[in-house]
């Protein structure tokens, strides 16, 4: 990816991307494929500086690639689209037919290139917490890598930093800024449309569940428009859709929120964990107001809970 001069700077999305063993799977699963991503640079390790403890080293397995590699490996440029008239529209970007986009947090992520400091492992990630944000070091091998600076620019966290700032000897420009906090449409779907992707629902990288969510995501949606042109009951199969996002939105907050209680006890990291914590009641609220769960997926298809049983 061509780094931009510093009065380029655009909004994008992340530089790179990791794909957990378990997003793979999952991955290779759908496609049919075992092939998919063999051979690539793997991560292997996870190294963890957090809430001002000693750095720990975690197994993790993973590959990184560019979103253009992924489209590449995934063959999605021979995907053909339907012909004739839609009966569904999916809507992947803004505007979206209804809803607002809630936002649980706001915290700007900023990505340059670094090169490696010949010592740094670069079989490893490195995230690690300072007093004003936190910072994620992502090898691409040859001793290249990509920094995200999470609340600040990376220079200052660096500043701030024990671990990674001694696995960088070189930063560079600034290439890419992108949000991070947790965001979804209070609308997913209507009566011939559904939202989906990352302009509707996205996750913070901090856990790295958001490739595998939105595998699982795209999963659904396809099984949801196949039961309604099957006959089933559209309203009850759009809910689902909806309340099955909710759900999701709402554990990955759960998952997400001790890492900001934990991670600083600046009046940024206080911030973030009140947006999270105040995001998960929203989700817990709109539940309650749904009916329980009336599906299961089986496979690329829904059946009735009482069907599965």
């Amino acid at each position: 990816m061509p780094l931009a001069g510093a009065g380029d700077i655009v909004h994008s999305p992340a530089p790179v991307v990791m794909l957990s063993d378990p997003a793979l799977a999952l991955l290779r699963d759908t496609f049919g494929r075992a092939d998919l991503f063999a051979g690539w640079q793997r991560i292997e390790r996870r190294i963890v500086a957090w809430g001002g403890g000693e750095p720990a080293v975690l197994p993790h397995g993973a590959i990184v690639a560019t979103g253009s590699e992924i489209a590449a490996e995934l063959q999605l440029d021979r995907l053909s689209p339907p012909k004739g008239h839609p009966f569904f529209t999916l809507h992947g970007a803004p505007p979206f037919p209804e809803g607002a986009l809630r936002r649980f947090g706001m915290r700007e992520a900023v990505a340059t290139a670094v090169d490696l400091a010949p010592e740094a492992d670069q079989q490893a990630c490195y995230v690690e917490a300072t007093a004003s944000g936190w910072l994620f070091l992502i090898p691409q091998g040859e001793g290249k890598a990509w920094l995200l600076g999470v609340g600040g620019m990376p220079e200052v966290l660096l500043g701030l930093s024990r671990l990674v700032a001694a696995q960088v000897r070189s930063l560079g420009p600034v290439a890419a800024r992108f949000e991070t906090a947790p965001r979804m449409l209070d609308c997913m779907a209507g009566d011939d449309w559904l939202a989906g992707g990352t302009s509707a629902i996205a996750f913070d990288p901090i856990c790295g569940d958001g490739t595998a969510h939105a595998v699982r995501e795209a999963i659904l949606a396809a099984a949801v428009l196949v039961a309604v042109r099957q006959g089933g009951d559209r309203g009850a199969l759009l809910g689902h859709y909806q309340s099955m996002l909710i759900a999701a939105m709402r554990r990955h907050l759960q998952v997400s929120l001790p890492f900001y209680r934990s991670g600083g006890s600046s009046s940024w990291w206080r911030a973030q964990a009140d947006a999270l914590a105040k995001g998960h009641a929203w989700c817990t609220a709109r539940l309650a107001t749904m009916p329980e769960p009336r599906f299961l997926l089986r496979g690329m298809r829904l059946v009735r809970r009482e069907e599965a049983a």
